[in-house]
């Protein structure tokens, strides 16, 4: 079941994120210092029109805001005992579908250069990579590519 996100899930979004990242060495949740907005992220995303939702008992969950030109599409995260089941599909084709609803006709996302099985979905699903790496100029020291798709 897909559902909104609420402020509530925070402790949910948190443990997501951090057991995603735990697959890869020096990466890093760092929630106070780096994305305090995990813990009120319905509030955040409503407040810069965008959304979040969720699978579950947060097993799943994706994001998206509008920006310049394109909307972002923001936290796709899938627990790794649920990878392979189709979730990540069906969580990106909700928050695509919002972007459309809302007149949207291009998405953006950032992921770090590590994730090669975000990377492999991304351009799976026909996002393309766009331009040069960027730092982040987090405490894990990562690096991100932008995808972008046109829907």
């Amino acid at each position: 079941m897909i559902r909104a996100g609420r402020d509530e899930d925070a402790a949910g979004f948190i443990a997501l994120i951090g057991r995603c990242w735990a697959d890869y060495p020096g990466v890093e949740l760092h929630v106070d210092a780096e994305v305090p907005e995990l813990r009120a992220l319905a509030t955040y995303y409503a407040g810069v029109g965008g959304a979040v939702w969720v699978a579950g008992d947060v097993e799943a969950m994706v994001a998206v805001r509008p920006g310049a030109g394109a909307w972002e599409l923001c936290k796709v995260y899938v627990h790794p005992d649920r990878h392979g089941a189709g979730l990540a599909q069906r969580m990106v084709d909700v928050a695509e579908g919002h972007v459309r609803a809302a007149g949207g006709t291009r998405v953006v996302l950032w992921t770090d250069t590590r994730f090669l099985r975000a990377h492999r979905f991304y351009e799976k699903r026909g996002y393309a990579r766009v331009g040069e790496a960027r730092a982040v100029g987090d405490l894990s020291g990562s690096w991100e590519y932008q995808y972008a798709r046109g829907l």
